[in-house]
């Protein structure tokens, strides 16, 4: 009954929220292993990398912390506005500062009775601690770090069960909710006629949310005692809103002119994710190894797409290239005894999915060089605690690989050119219960 309370209060508590994709790792275990822990458990954060894996554990609990800062070089000297886009060109600087990322993590795995099917029931939920959710779409034209703008800064939760279908095969099923929203704006703004014929402006808004879920499917097969292959799917988490605008607007010997017009926009947007997992147990030794595919080539683009309905041609959008492409990124991670406790370490390289930046687009990416460690201990906790809890940390860093940007068109936002450079630091704290 309390698994179910539990579960029931988180739903409650997102009916207005988003999905996340860690870029970090969902944990320290797992961000100080780099994600290359897809065949094995250490933690109750097991939804968020293969729910398969729920049946070789029994339950546990793990709550953390998990943070990140970004150090990237700022962007000068270039254009910033023109006519293209309704101004007129304008040389300046860019603020390519995103939000740091500081996060509650929950996660657990709950073992359903006895029997030799090991069956579970899981959830894994983040947030960020001071605030709900911030999310942008992405301007096609401003250059800025597209790629970390919103990942860790909305709700997460995936929630599913697993089963030992037969003797050393897993089998999980789940899924990773989030929200669908859509707005409608009414306005009505006449030219005032003055004190013997006023007239006023009105306007109506109407936000709806529909919650969408996206399949989580998961695999794990035991070779043998040493060894274990995963495969894991998560499908796509795309959060559009989609918003309708009826509007009346007064013009000089025009009258009232309507401007009606619908948009589209991904606030958040997660790809399909295919995972590849293999854990070799040397002793109290395990090397992980995973690929993941990440299918971008899916993402319509994080721009708002407009359509008018009234004043065309006058008013149009000529749409840019925003195609995406897949991705596949390699991890590999090492956890070993050591120091009175469990020394982990972990490298994983991940190519940059965004399109080139030569054209009108700015979606300001590049491959990256992900390396970690971490370091986890038993602990009661200066003696506060019966039984020990394991605690785990980690820090983490992302440096991103630099590419001279040079634009065709001299009059194009970000022209003549930039270099895309920096990194970012992660860190992170985790309590594991029932371990």
């Amino acid at each position: 009954m309390k698994i179910w309370l539990t579960i029931l209060i988180i739903f409650i508590g997102l009916q207005s929220k988003a999905d996340l994709t860690g870029t970090y790792g969902f944990g320290s275990t797992t961000a100080a292993l780099a994600g290359a822990n897809r065949a094995r458990s250490y933690d109750g954060f097991t939804m968020e990398k293969n729910p398969a894996l729920m049946s070789e554990s029994g339950s546990r609990t793990s709550y953390g912390l998990l943070g990140s800062q970004s150090y990237f070089d700022g962007i000068s000297n270039v254009v910033v506005d023109n006519t293209y886009i309704g101004g007129k060109r304008t040389v300046g600087s860019v603020d390519t500062k995103i939000s740091d990322t500081f996060n509650f993590l929950f996660g657990s795995v709950w073992a359903i009775g006895k029997s030799t099917h090991n069956y579970r029931l899981g959830a894994a939920f983040s947030i960020p601690v001071d605030k709900f959710a911030e999310g942008t779409t992405k301007d096609t034209y401003e250059p800025q770090y597209a790629m970390y703008m919103s990942d860790s800064q909305r709700v997460t939760l995936s929630v599913g069960g697993s089963a030992t279908l037969v003797p050393s095969l897993n089998l999980g099923l789940g899924a990773v909710y989030y929200m669908q929203q859509g707005a409608t704006l009414i306005s009505r703004m006449p030219l005032d006629g003055g004190a013997g014929n006023p007239h006023t402006s009105t306007i109506n808004f109407k936000d709806t949310a529909k919650p969408s879920l996206a399949a989580i499917v998961g695999m794990a097969w035991d070779i043998d005692e040493n060894d274990t292959v995963a495969l894991n799917y998560v499908g796509v988490r795309d959060q559009k809103l989609t918003t309708y605008a009826d509007n009346q607007i007064g013009f000089i010997n025009s009258g009232n002119v309507p401007l009606d017009l619908t948009t589209t926009a991904s606030i958040f947007y997660d790809p399909e994710v295919w995972s590849l997992g293999y854990v070799r147990q040397l002793g109290a030794t395990d090397l992980n190894f995973a690929v993941e595919c990440e299918r971008w080539s899916k993402f319509s683009g994080a721009n708002a797409h407009i359509s008018f309905i009234t004043l065309t041609p006058q008013l149009t959008q000529y749409p840019e290239d925003t195609s995406y492409h897949d991705i596949w990124v390699p991890r590999i991670g090492i956890s070993t005894p050591g120091f009175g406790g469990t020394v982990r370490a972990g490298y994983a390289y991940r190519p940059s999915p965004t399109p080139a930046l030569n054209g009108q687009t700015n979606f300001v990416d590049s491959d990256r060089h992900i390396l970690a460690m971490g370091y986890g201990f038993p602990s009661k906790l200066f003696g506060m605690l019966e039984d020990a809890v394991q605690i785990e940390t980690h820090v983490q860093g992302q440096y991103l690989v630099p590419k001279d940007v040079l634009k065709d068109d001299p009059n194009s936002i970000g022209a003549p050119g930039y270099k895309v450079r920096g990194f970012v630091v992660s860190y992170g704290l985790n309590i594991n219960v029932g371990i």
